[in-house]
């Protein structure tokens, strides 16, 4: 009330410290809520996507011609899939050929030799 009276009369009066106290503190938590917002929506907002580029289609050509035209296309078409299979890094490659080896063999490499003979006792 005393306040609001000086204020009344135009002179000045002196802020108490818990009010400044907790016009600090609101400042603070105002400024931690802002970081805190900005930082989702930077985590939040789509990346950039790269575009790939356009890969050009062509529609299969339907043409009225000699088998040997046919064949000739056809091998071209079949040999430009040859080489983007080859080209391409991301088409998975056969594996190697499994040969079968005897248990004999098998025995050798991991150096049990005793089972053989266990096995020929039984």
């Amino acid at each position: 009330m005393i306040r609001f009276i000086m204020y009344l009369f135009g002179k000045e009066y002196e802020n108490c410290k818990s009010c400044e106290i907790l016009k600090k503190q609101l400042e603070f938590s105002n400024s931690e809520k802002r970081e805190l917002l900005e930082t989702l929506t930077r985590l939040v907002a789509p990346a950039p996507v790269a575009v790939a580029q356009s890969i050009k289609l062509e529609n299969v050509k339907t043409y009225q011609g000699t088998f040997t035209r046919r064949r000739q296309a056809l091998e071209r078409e079949a040999a430009r899939a040859k080489e983007l299979k080859q080209s391409s890094p991301f088409i998975a490659k056969p594996d190697a050929p499994v040969t079968v080896k005897s248990v004999e063999d098998l025995e050798k490499e991991l150096g049990v030799e005793d089972a053989s003979q266990d096995r020929q006792a039984i």
